[in-house]
């Protein structure tokens, strides 16, 4: 065997190419922030500020500010918050939906939940730099009570749009009780199936797709197509390599999500 090839195959070799990837996504995210001044230049959230501090991945930066970061979710919620005025954001992070929808004016508020204490200082941070402070809530970890805990609130889940992204804890947060409440909101999970340990793994899914099929229209969506003519930015000066880079959100694989959509008769059941 070519000793290169050996060298190659060896586990450093495999960790240090993947830190020199992320490494170069964050220099990325740096040359497009100076570009920019850290303004999302294309789709849903154009126009928004990012904010300069980050406690969840910073090697995003890049992919957001010129638009692409989970753009089937982006685009989801492009087509089906018409009409409705509050945004929900299980697993709010750095505020990337939950403020920046308000900002752009997709949404009147947001109520965010976020287990990570960092997380909420900086969503606070950013909500009052914005001017935003009064109409973005800020909570902790949801539980699988706080759908019924909001409407108790007065939340109106006909006027609301959720997106959940907990890191697995979607499938014992999303009860059949909990999906019940939602009934009528428009809700997006990340699904983190392949987070799950334990024997039964394999049936978290679809249970939760069943649960949910009581209330709602169920859709899978799934990572697909990126397109780079549609970003005049990187034309210049952008070689191949970094101009991909842009595509990628470091993902473990491939993701997708579900859409539970109101069915029309949801208020009878």
């Amino acid at each position: 065997m070519n000793p290169a090839d050996s060298f190659l195959d060896s586990p450093d070799f495999i960790k240090m190419s993947a830190e020199v990837v992320e490494a170069r996504r964050m220099y990325n995210g740096r040359r497009l922030w100076r570009e920019t001044n850290g303004v999302v230049q294309h789709g849903l959230l154009k126009g928004y500020f990012l904010g300069e501090r980050a406690t969840w991945r910073y090697e995003d930066t890049a992919t957001k500010l010129v638009g692409l970061y989970e753009l089937e979710v982006c685009e989801l919620i492009r087509r089906i918050h018409r009409g409705r005025g509050t945004f929900i954001d299980l697993g709010a992070a750095d505020g990337f939906y939950a403020i920046g929808l308000v900002c752009t004016g997709v949404f009147e508020r947001s109520i965010c939940y976020e287990i990570d204490e960092a997380s909420r200082d900086n969503l606070r941070s950013l909500a009052i730099e914005r001017g935003v402070e009064h109409r973005v809530t800020i909570l902790g970890a949801a539980t699988p009570t706080f759908a019924e805990e909001l409407a108790a609130q007065g939340v109106d889940f006909n006027d609301s749009v959720v997106l959940c992204d907990i890191e697995g804890h979607e499938f014992d947060t999303l009860t059949r009780d909990c999906l019940r409440t939602l009934r009528h909101a428009h809700v997006i999970v990340e699904i983190h199936d392949f987070m799950i340990v334990g024997p039964d793994r394999e049936q978290w899914l679809p249970n939760l797709i069943t649960r949910a099929s009581e209330y709602f229209n169920v859709t899978e969506i799934k990572a697909g197509a990126r397109d780079l003519s549609q970003i005049p930015l990187t034309a210049d000066h952008w070689t191949d390599s970094d101009r991909w880079l842009l595509c990628s959100e470091g993902r473990a694989k491939p993701m997708t999500w579900l859409h539970f959509e109101p069915k029309p008769d949801s208020g009878t059941i």
